[in-house]
């Protein structure tokens, strides 16, 4: 399957996912949309063995995957059933043991312009055991995640914030009584590289880090 983007296409796949704000090095960022783009495309084709476009285009509303791996001494395999909506978006997502009893089940809803909005897991007698909730700004940034159980109550909440470039600031997520449990900071360079990720719990500590250095 050739996955080469024409560039005309390639171009309005630019102009419409990255704000205009964010083109302070307008050949870096190309790059790395190139990169994001081909790559996303590259793991959706493995994971479901047709794009997005391609289950959308094709009318393809359920796909069914049996699997067997002796490498991994996988001698029981499994089952794995997707369902899609017309816009290719996974709606419903299964996965059943050799004997057909469900492992694991996720719902998941979209809007108009295709974010994820909510996120549920269920049990086989199809209570929802968790559900996550998102909303988006105007640039299909996520800019809030609220978690709850299977009673409604709320579990955690995290909030999002971005800087001018539109580039992730900050994942903060609290307990249902607004206490910190962790955030995620990150910090970029003057060409809007990531510089680093780091992960504070909460006592404000840093548990984890990472970082980039870029040669060009």
């Amino acid at each position: 399957m050739n996955y080469l983007l024409p560039p005309s296409i390639f171009k309005k796949l630019i102009t419409f996912t990255i704000h205009p704000a964010t083109l302070r090095n307008f050949k870096l960022r190309y790059k790395l949309s190139a990169v994001l783009i081909l790559g996303f495309i590259l793991c959706t084709s493995i994971t479901f063995a047709q794009t997005k476009k391609e289950i959308a285009t094709r009318g393809i509303n359920a796909v069914t995957v049996h699997t067997y791996d002796a490498r991994k001494k996988d001698t029981t395999g499994r089952k794995n059933f997707s369902r899609f909506d017309q816009r290719g978006n996974v709606l419903e997502a299964i996965e059943y043991d050799l004997n057909g009893n469900i492992k694991s089940w996720e719902q998941y809803e979209y809007n108009q312009q295709d974010d994820e909005t909510a996120y549920r897991e269920l049990l086989p007698d199809v209570k929802t055991i968790k559900a996550t909730n998102s909303t988006y700004d105007k640039w299909h940034h996520v800019t809030e995640k609220i978690t709850i159980d299977s009673l409604g109550i709320l579990l955690e909440k995290t909030t999002y914030t971005y800087n001018n470039f539109n580039d992730l600031l900050t994942e903060l997520t609290a307990d249902k009584e607004g206490k910190i449990i962790h955030q995620v900071l990150y910090e970029y360079d003057n060409k809007g590289m990531l510089l680093s990720r780091k992960i504070l719990n909460d006592k404000g500590q840093l548990i984890y880090s990472k970082e980039y250095t870029y040669q060009y």
